[in-house]
C-alpha cells in the first residue's frame, strides 16, 4: 500500500514538475507585424481597425449575442484565427467566454495594422536560460530540495562520550 501511495505521489509531483518546466515556454510566442497579404486562413492574427470599422464590428458582435466587452475598444484590436482572406475582405474567428465564437468580417481598407502570431526563438532562449539559472540557484542554495547539512551540531569532545549499558546492576 505504501508503494502505491508513493507511486501516486510521484506521478502527481512529476506532472506538477512538467507543468512548472513547460510554463515558461508559453511566453515564447509573439505577434510580429506583417502585411495583410500574409494573413492566410488558419493563422492566428491580430488586426487593428479604424474607429468607424471597429464600431461597426462591435455593434454587429453585440447584436449577434457575442460578449462585446471582450473586444479591445481602446486599441480597436481583434485577436483570433483567420477563417477567410480575399482581396477585398478578411474574416477572423473570435473566441469568447464559455466557448462562444463570433466571425468578424471586415474590409481590407479598414485594417490599419496586422500581425501574425509566431514562435520567437530569441525570447524562448532568454526565458529557458533564465529559468534554468533560477532552478540551478534554487537547488544550489537549498531553497528547493533541502540540504543534508545539519545546523547547530554541538561540538562534543570524543573522550566525554560513553556508552550506556543494556543491563545495569545497582550496587548497595
Amino acid at each position: 500500500m505504501n508503494i502505491k501511495l508513493q507511486s501516486k505521489s510521484f506521478r502527481r509531483y512529476s506532472r506538477l514538475a512538467t507543468l512548472v518546466v513547460l510554463m515558461p515556454l508559453t511566453a515564447c510566442y509573439a505577434y510580429l507585424d506583417s502585411p495583410i497579404e500574409t494573413l492566410t486562413p488558419g493563422t492566428n492574427a491580430r488586426v487593428r481597425l479604424d474607429e468607424e470599422s471597429f464600431g461597426r464590428v462591435l455593434n454587429q458582435a453585440a447584436s449577434d449575442g457575442y460578449d462585446a466587452r471582450r473586444l479591445d475598444a481602446r486599441r480597436r484590436g481583434l485577436v483570433g484565427r483567420v477563417t477567410e482572406s480575399t482581396s477585398d475582405s478578411l474574416s477572423i474567428l473570435l473566441r469568447g467566454a464559455g466557448g462562444s465564437v463570433y466571425t468578424a468580417k471586415m474590409p481590407n481598407w479598414a485594417i490599419s495594422e496586422s500581425a501574425v502570431r509566431q514562435f520567437d526563438l530569441k525570447k524562448t532562449g532568454l526565458v529557458v536560460g533564465g529559468f534554468s539559472l533560477f532552478v540551478m540557484a534554487a537547488f544550489g542554495r537549498g531553497w528547493i530540495g533541502g540540504t543534508t547539512q545539519q545546523e547547530g551540531v554541538p561540538n562534543i569532545p570524543p573522550n566525554l562520550m560513553t556508552t550506556s549499558p543494556i543491563i545495569s546492576i545497582p550496587f548497595p
